[in-house]
């Protein structure tokens, strides 16, 4: 459903809702008569006219695992502290840890209640649970707590189950109620593999084959020197470039942020002693340097058009078998008069210590590839054909924008 939505364009979180509301799950004939198995989690949105759930006589319902964080949170759910669960002698010496270690249960019960409410409303004509009177009350769990609730007033009478005697300990409804349904088969078709001399491994491999991520900063085809790959350098051009892209990704538009560096700073991004103009800040100096720059402070500035910019964009699409996955670092949408989006430009910020226009050419043909994959991304993000699609680098050294 949220991939189909995505494929028509729309961005807004309302029609969004409301076509979430009016989603109704499809099945074809086939899957609807089968036998499925599946988690609570996986049912969950899901209905079946008959829902089996066995083994409820697990661990309690407030466990917490022992290899488990302490995450202490604040009202807001903001994270106050961090621990790793120490012994259990010790949290049970120590009342702040103790006093976590409650409210911990507490949500991991609240949390087991409701996948259990939602394991018990799947059923739309027969709910069974199943359930081995000897463990039931070994523990908190699900069995227990229905057992509790359900079983005192109520005599156990005999069941039967497919010639397996039992005793329903509580019970509702009509016990016959499929005798009034027709049962209907379903053929469903099989295909056939021919895999030789194949294992299951083999088999699994075969009928459901992975998909392989493709990440587009792989994709450069030009290559790197020996002497700048192994440099010890590379690591804090690397650190550079990160920082850059990051303080990049906090400016939507100038008119919004006349003052980058404050802003930066209330995020913690630069110290509190950078000057305005990013003295003392080598990747703020750089940034502020080329949103200067002639050539690239238009792609940074509304000019009272119709523009939305995204930064850090994050995507995932499916196109040929594959998968592939990354993050677009700004792109720039136009609108029409009709609020639809009448063209996108991709710009990617590259921090190479490039100078020469030849330079800049060689590496804008070497990363074509990386941008012609987010190409499709910003198709399904904005309803646009490619046509309509604009692909630039801007290379943050020079301050200059090159075509790609």
């Amino acid at each position: 459903m949220a991939a189909d939505f995505d494929e028509s364009g729309s961005r807004d979180v309302g029609e969004f809702l409301s076509t979430a509301r009016d989603h109704s799950v499809r099945e074809d004939s086939a899957s609807a008569q089968a036998i499925q198995v599946m988690t609570v989690h996986q049912s969950k949105g899901l209905q079946f006219d008959v829902v089996i759930l066995p083994e409820l006589q697990g661990e309690a319902l407030d466990a917490v695992q022992r290899n488990r964080l302490f995450v202490a949170r604040k009202e807001r759910g903001a994270v106050s502290w961090m621990l790793d669960k120490p012994e259990k002698v010790v949290v049970e010496r120590d009342e702040v840890l103790l006093t976590e270690q409650r409210r911990e249960k507490a949500r991991q019960a609240f949390e087991g209640l409701c996948r259990f409410y939602v394991a018990m409303t799947r059923a739309k004509l027969g709910l069974y649970v199943l359930l081995d009177p000897k463990k039931v009350r070994a523990s908190n769990n699900e069995g227990r707590i229905l057992a509790m609730r359900l079983e005192p007033g109520f005599d156990p009478v005999p069941y039967e189950l497919v010639g397996v005697g039992g005793l329903a300990t509580w019970e509702n409804g009509d016990r016959n109620w499929y005798m009034a349904h027709e049962v209907t088969k379903v053929q469903a078709p099989v295909a056939s593999i021919a895999v030789p001399d194949a294992n299951l491994g083999t088999l699994i491999r075969a009928v459901n084959k992975p998909l392989e991520r493709r990440a587009p900063s792989g994709e450069e085809s030009f290559v790197l020197r020996g002497g700048e790959l192994l440099s010890t350098a590379r690591e804090v051009k690397r650190q550079h470039g990160t920082r850059v892209h990051e303080l990049f990704s906090a400016i939507a538009w100038l008119e919004e942020v006349p003052e980058p560096v404050a802003l930066w700073k209330t995020k913690g991004w630069v110290a509190a002693d950078v000057a305005s103009d990013g003295s003392g800040d080598a990747a703020a100096e750089e940034v502020l340097r080329v949103i200067s720059s002639p050539e690239v402070q238009p792609w940074f500035r509304k000019g009272g058009q119709q523009r939305t910019a995204w930064t850090e964009r994050r995507f995932d699409y499916i196109e040929k078998g594959g998968w592939v996955s990354g993050i677009v670092d700004r792109v720039v949408v136009e609108w029409d008069a009709s609020g639809k989006a009448s063209r996108a430009t991709i710009l990617d910020f590259k921090t190479d210590a490039v100078v020469t226009e030849d330079d800049m050419a060689a590496r804008a043909a070497g990363y074509a590839p990386q941008l012609a994959l987010y190409v499709p991304a910003v198709m399904r993000m904005t309803g646009l054909k490619a046509v309509a699609i604009g692909k630039a680098l801007i290379f943050t050294v020079m301050g200059k924008v090159v075509p790609v």
